[in-house]
């Protein structure tokens, strides 16, 4: 609305300027022809002014009044109850014409409407012998501007109720989705997940539709690997919780102590310790993650030298399970890193390659350094991950064989603290794996962050 009304009110402006500037010009030339018409019966034949003035096609509209060089009129046009003859005319405009300036211009009667005035010299011998002063209303251009005025205002009020009932159908187009969106998300605040919301098109809401029902089944994959993980971390808990329970109690139930026994069942309380702490250990490294507990503490680190312990530390394993565990590196490889932090990474990764690997299996790992980054390999010929499933193995809690984790003692969190780590030295980790056909793990940091 307020943009038709600046449209308007321009066009309204700049027609009725032309308009009036038209009559101005024309009344302007009127009065010149008049002027030299009478030029030469001021002075010597007064008497044949109207006359003169009459064989001229001014129009009846028009007032036309001619006075001496003292501003006497000697000649109006106008009825007879209006007539000003013999009387002196003082307007700035005769004035200025006996002044030799010529003038024209307007003003509005509430009664009459818009006047178009103005007034020239009567130039006789090259002197001002008087003015010629015309005078008309502008009825056909007030009348053409009301016309228009009331054009603009219909067009105006068409334009607006057709604004307004596009606007009125493109809300509901709009709002419609928004309202069923809004409604579907205050419907899972107090029940499920499950609602999608219904996507037509391509357009902006449709994208938010669409974005709305991929989050909810982030969330609906999240929520089910939290049951999966409450579920399995209860199970991990619980299991060396319960050994502890039975050993202990089975150790206040005897009525003499023997001590050969008693060490015995000592021994497997403190292998249930460990197992119940290393859950534990896990459980706190990744939450320090998630909420950056605590900053990275960068130091120079030969991974090299870091590699070689950790396969030092996993070689008893290895060989347990009859494994090849072969280490290939370069003389120093140093990097910018948290040593805490990356030695979980190569630990894992490595651990993992040996507990997946089946007896007489080969795992290698390789450090070496390219450029300005660190590249770490750990290639094992174990069984591998189903293709489906490696885009998951860096989720929280997810695990691709169950049973076999859980008999192995795993827990869903080691790659995903892995991954975190990985990501907060601006590296990067990429698996290669075949079902039965063995895993590659390839991990790039940059030396320096």
């Amino acid at each position: 609305m307020l943009t038709l009304v600046f449209i308007s009110t321009y066009i309204l402006a700049t027609i009725s300027q032309y308009l009036y500037n038209q009559n101005q010009v024309e009344l302007l030339a009127n009065a010149n022809v008049v002027a030299n018409t009478v030029s030469d019966y001021i002075k010597d034949n007064r008497e044949l002014i109207p006359v003169a003035v009459s064989r001229l096609s001014l129009g009846d509209s028009v007032r036309v009044i001619i006075t001496d060089k003292d501003a006497v009129v000697l000649h109006d046009s106008a009825s007879e109850h209006a007539n000003i003859e013999g009387k002196t005319l003082v307007k700035p405009e005769v004035i200025k014409a006996l002044k030799g300036s010529d003038s024209v211009g307007r003003y509005d009667e509430s009664e009459i409407g818009t006047i178009i005035q103005g007034a020239v010299s009567v130039i006789s011998d090259s002197d001002v012998v008087g003015v010629v002063y015309l005078s008309e209303a502008a009825k056909s251009t007030d009348d053409f501007m009301a016309d228009i005025r009331w054009i603009l205002i219909v067009i105006s009020l068409i334009v607006c109720i057709l604004i307004g009932v596009l606007s009125s159908v493109m809300a509901d187009v709009i709002v419609s989705p928004i309202e069923k969106l809004t409604k579907i998300i205050n419907k899972m605040k107090s029940s499920s997940m499950e609602e999608r919301v219904p996507v037509n098109g391509n357009d902006e809401i449709a994208q938010l539709g669409d974005a709305f029902n991929q989050l909810t089944d982030r969330l609906n994959e999240m929520e089910e690997k939290r049951r999966q993980f409450v579920s399995n971390a209860s199970h991990e808990l619980k299991t060396p919780l319960s050994s502890i329970k039975l050993l202990s109690d089975s150790v206040l139930s005897m009525e003499t102590l023997d001590e050969e026994y008693v060490r015995e069942f000592m021994e497997d309380i403190n292998g249930e310790i460990d197992r119940l702490t290393k859950i534990i250990n896990r459980l706190l490294s990744l939450t320090k993650l998630d909420i950056n507990y605590e900053e990275l503490e960068l130091k120079v680190t030969d991974i090299n030298e870091m590699a070689q312990r950790i396969v030092k530390s996993l070689m008893p394993v290895a060989l347990n399970k009859s494994i090849k565990l072969h280490l290939f590196t370069e003389n120093e490889v140093l990097a910018m890193v948290d040593r805490e932090k990356f030695w979980q990474v190569l630990y894992n990764i490595t651990d993992n390659a040996v507990k997946y690997t089946p007896e007489g299996g080969t795992v290698s790992l390789y450090v070496f350094g390219e450029g300005d980054y660190v590249r770490i390999e750990v290639i094992d010929n174990g069984i591998g991950i189903p293709e489906g499933q490696i885009d998951k193995i860096f989720d929280r809690f997810y695990r691709v064989d169950k049973a076999r984790s859980r008999e192995s003692g795993g827990t869903g969190l080691g790659l995903s603290i892995v991954k975190d780590v990985v990501d907060s030295h601006n590296g990067e980790i990429v698996v290669d794996s075949k079902e039965n056909d063995g895993t590659k793990f390839v991990i790039v940091i940059p030396k320096k962050l």
